[in-house]
């Protein structure tokens, strides 16, 4: 693969725009830059594996597609299709009273609502849950929202209930629910109350409101 640009940054991952030397066809690629400490790799490399058996089992029109994986001495890859344009997280961000979104924007989030829950739903039909659900994780591809980033996920096909006890490894405490916080039981449950939240955002930004305006709010 050739890298063409850097089109995204997150804690240890960043994702590159790559060609394929043979075909020509550009693909996204996560790149998760190794840890220092040997302890904290193998933490990336259970993540990496869970991500990977997520992605070769799952497919839907809203969630990114899987086509290879690999790794060298400086990190762990994943070559995902399609290459998006956006994260919903920049797009909501960007709402201001000075500057409204533009209307294509705002269809984008107006169909985001049955797009975002039918992934969701086929998700967990598929025995998995996401976990951290939030705007960061949505990518927009070609008009499109796209559920991403399964590093944390649980997969409990292998399970007769999704419900899990302890301390959650990670979560993003503005859009976890209420159990994943005070360390109490989760399951599908949680996924759909972060689902929730990212929609009270959206809802925000459509009515015309700002997410500072938002945060306010929450603070009164």
């Amino acid at each position: 693969f050739e890298e063409l640009e850097k089109i995204g940054k997150g804690g240890s991952a960043e994702v590159v725009r790559v060609r394929h030397k043979l075909s020509g066809k550009q693909f996204a690629c996560k790149r998760i830059l190794r840890a220092e400490s040997i302890k904290n790799q193998r933490t990336q490399l259970i993540e990496f594996e869970q991500e990977v058996g997520v992605l070769q089992r799952i497919s839907h029109r809203h969630f990114v597609s899987f086509v290879a994986s690999f790794t060298d001495l400086t990190s762990f890859s994943l070559i995902l299709i399609p290459v998006a344009s956006d994260v919903l997280k920049s797009v909501l961000e960007r709402q201001t009273r000075e500057q409204p979104l533009p209307d294509p924007d705002i269809a984008i989030l107006r169909h985001s609502f049955g797009c975002l829950s039918t992934a969701l739903a086929h998700l967990h039909q598929q025995r998995v849950r996401h976990k951290d659900i939030k705007p960061g994780n949505v990518l927009v591809a070609q008009g499109r929202v796209l559920l991403c980033d399964f590093g944390i996920s649980l997969d409990w096909s292998n399970s007769e209930h999704s419900t899990t006890e302890g301390i959650p490894h990670k979560f993003t405490s503005r859009y976890c629910a209420p159990e994943v916080n005070e360390r109490d039981p989760r399951n599908t449950k949680s996924d759909i109350w972060s689902l929730g939240c990212v929609f009270l955002e959206i809802i925000t930004v459509i009515k015309g409101y700002t997410l500072v305006e938002f945060n306010d709010f929450l603070l009164e």
